[in-house]
């Protein structure tokens, strides 16, 4: 089970066009496929869901994520070339990041250029889509759903 679409329907209330989601266990919630530590982003649009990840998890996210684009990142194709394509592709311009999570070199690496303008997301997102408790690292975990 995933939570795209109810994810979705709570970005414009928060003035977001999409969120980033880098948490193993956020990425878990959004896409109902476990992939360890660093390995996959989720970006959740308004109308589309994206699921980046590397060779050891493409065949299984094909199989297991439903509702999501699926892309294999690589040496050519970087997160963060696979998420400029998104933001190019869907003209987002304001995107949420997990900000008590993601370390400042990602900050740096997914905002380099300018565009999208990336916004702390904390936890506002998630929190419209889930009761949370937060972890360390800043990551949600599901107490019940609401």
């Amino acid at each position: 089970m995933n939570h795209f679409k109810k994810i979705a329907g709570v970005l414009e209330a928060h003035g977001l066009d999409a969120v980033l989601l880098t948490c193993e266990a956020n990425r878990f919630y959004a896409s109902g496929f476990h992939s360890s530590g660093t390995d996959g982003v989720a970006i959740v649009t308004r109308n589309r869901s994206y699921y980046f990840t590397d060779s050891r998890y493409t065949e299984a996210a094909a199989r297991y994520v439903q509702g999501a684009e699926i892309r294999q990142t690589d040496r050519e194709h970087p997160y963060s070339a696979l998420i400029n394509e998104v933001t190019e592709k869907e003209h987002i311009t304001r995107m949420g990041y997990e900000d008590e999570y993601m370390t400042a070199a990602d900050f740096r690496r997914f905002s380099a250029g300018g565009q999208p303008r990336v916004s702390p997301a904390g936890y506002f997102v998630l929190f419209g889509c889930k009761k949370y408790q937060k972890l360390s690292g800043g990551c949600l975990r599901l107490l019940r759903p609401v």
